[in-house]
């Protein structure tokens, strides 16, 4: 199966991550709107999509999300 893969630059940790063995049609298919990425890449993790979705690497999103609701919890 001929599949690709992207590198992507976390845009608050600037650490680059490898998201693989994604399938170019269904790259294609997302990238052009034609499709949810959760729909056209099911296969690939949630981690990976949001990294690609919005360039935002796990750790980073967790640390972002975990502080606003502890925010949140302390009003």
């Amino acid at each position: 199966m001929n599949t690709m893969e992207l590198a992507i630059q976390c845009k608050y940790c600037n650490q680059v991550y490898i998201v693989k063995d994604i399938k170019p049609e269904d790259y294609q298919e997302w990238h052009n709107g034609l499709g949810l990425i959760q729909d056209v890449m099911s296969y690939l993790s949630p981690e990976d999509r949001e990294l690609m979705i919005s360039r935002t690497c796990d750790k980073c999103w967790n640390t972002m999300f975990t502080a606003s609701i502890v925010m949140e919890d302390d009003s």
